[in-house]
């Protein structure tokens, strides 16, 4: 198994445990008002068949099978996908099939034009134009992509990965997509869907959230050592502490903003 993949699988291994519950009150929330404004584009999941391509938890597997008529949720995460079927099982879904697949060795031609839709949110297993044609093929009526459009903003984390020397470069998936759809002379919708969240933790919760970013950039620490690296920074008698402004009550609070994009078009 090349490197990063085995990178991959260990980073979502590690952030699965920390990852939104498809039915939390936010997550449920911020999902029905993004499929809201799906469907306001003409799109319809009432008794549909849907691929999820990257499908995690099932933060959007689920909600779509309580509409569609069956729902294929495809993730190479064995932590992600034991924690969808959890959920599965605890709402008594049962029209969802989970399969552990990375993208790239997904059998789509095995379905061809089976899916009404196929769709995918903020996952790297769409992001070239190998990626996003595999997607076509598996899709009868729609694609719909929801991706990082190339900013995303923490004071927590610019503020560790400056300490081990990472820049901060958030994916821009979205670019790729629309090059594709242009040079394919697709007809497509393109809107906004930026994000804000928070996490707020302790310096060993806090240095658990982050390590595996860090992991994924080749920085080798243990969670021990990195906790006391972040106390270190947050400590108030620290020079150029930024204690005040993410810290209080000895919690660290990392609110991350991220731009995205929601693509929609006919294969």
């Amino acid at each position: 198994m090349p490197a990063n993949i085995i990178n991959a699988k260990k980073f979502w291994k590690a952030k699965a445990a920390n990852y939104p519950l498809p039915f939390d009150k936010t997550t449920f929330s911020k999902t029905k008002s993004l499929l809201k404004k799906i469907k306001k584009e003409n799109i319809v999941f009432k008794n549909k068949t849907i691929l999820d391509i990257g499908c995690g938890t099932g933060v959007y597997s689920l909600p779509l099978a309580m509409e569609g008529e069956k729902v294929i949720a495809v993730d190479f995460s064995d932590k992600m996908l034991g924690i969808l079927k959890q959920e599965t099982l605890k709402k008594r879904i049962e029209n969802i099939k989970i399969i552990n697949s990375e993208w790239k060795n997904f059998d789509a031609k095995k379905y061809g034009k089976k899916f009404d839709i196929a769709f995918a949110s903020m996952t790297a297993a769409i992001r070239n134009f190998s990626d996003i044609k595999k997607m076509e093929t598996a899709a009868k009526d729609h694609c719909i992509v929801v991706t990082w459009a190339g900013v995303r903003k923490s004071r927590f984390a610019q503020t560790i990965y400056k300490k081990f020397g990472i820049k901060n470069k958030a994916p821009n998936f979205a670019e790729n997509i629309e090059k594709y759809l242009i040079k394919k002379k697709r007809e497509y919708i393109k809107f906004p869907a930026n994000e804000t969240w928070e996490f707020t933790g302790n310096a060993k919760e806090s240095a658990k959230n982050i390590l595996p970013h860090l992991q994924i950039n080749g920085i080798k620490i243990s969670l021990k050592n990195l906790e006391k690296t972040i106390k270190e920074i947050y400590h108030p008698s620290a020079k150029n502490s930024t204690r005040k402004k993410t810290s209080t009550d000895g919690l660290i609070k990392n609110k991350t903003y991220a731009k995205k994009a929601v693509f929609i078009w006919k294969p």
